[in-house]
């Protein structure tokens, strides 16, 4: 039977860093993101696309979960779904280092509909006060560290991945990613796009 739950976890030798937990909920999952600082653990993000309505196809939906490391030994997490005539897939990754952690999305959608309404949406949790500046996020709930909600890059074989592929806003207690529909990762049946949380700590 597969599994309702998976997780996956970024933290540096300092016991600070990322963790993402995803959990069955009607016929999709939903998740959390949680920063990680020693004995500390704060819900950062909450998604609120998981409505069971399928008309809510312009939100990521994802059914099926594949948890695999890399040769590294970080936890890796592909996802695949469907709403409505959209069909969903993507890749949770991460990775750690001195002061650094990074919780990494890169989704992509496919179907016959215009893909300009597209949004990943999240409930700020914990974060507190969020400060947006060059369609970013940034805040400062966990003590000594710094974290920022960023649109990520794509790299293909017909453009560097430069230009981030998603924009982040704000509406009250919400967080919009949008994907900018680049051109380079966009075309008539598809839409890709990337995001990122990052955290930084000060000391």
């Amino acid at each position: 039977m597969p599994s309702k739950t998976s997780t996956a976890k970024y933290v540096d030798s300092c016991g600070y860093g990322l963790e993402i937990e995803f959990e069955l909920t009607g016929d999709r999952f939903e998740h959390v993101i949680f920063g990680i600082a020693g004995d500390q653990r704060v819900a950062l993000l909450r998604t609120i696309e998981s409505a069971t309505d399928q008309t809510q196809s312009r939100f990521p939906a994802f059914q099926e979960i594949v948890a695999q490391q890399d040769r590294e030994g970080r936890d890796i997490l592909m996802l695949v779904g469907k709403a409505g005539d959209r069909y969903w897939s993507a890749t949770v990754t991460g990775e750690t280092d001195h002061k650094f952690s990074l919780l990494r999305f890169e989704l992509a959608c496919r179907g016959p509909q215009p893909h300009s309404d597209l949004c990943a949406l999240y409930e700020a949790g914990s974060m507190g006060e969020l400060t947006f500046a060059n369609e970013r996020a940034t805040c400062s709930v966990i003590a000594d560290a710094l974290i920022q909600i960023i649109g990520g890059v794509i790299e293909t074989s017909v453009a560097s991945g430069l230009v981030p592929t998603a924009t982040v806003s704000q509406w009250e207690r919400d967080i919009l990613i949008r994907p900018t529909l680049a051109p380079h990762v966009t075309d008539s049946q598809a839409t890709r796009f990337a995001y990122e949380l990052q955290m930084t700590r000060r000391v």
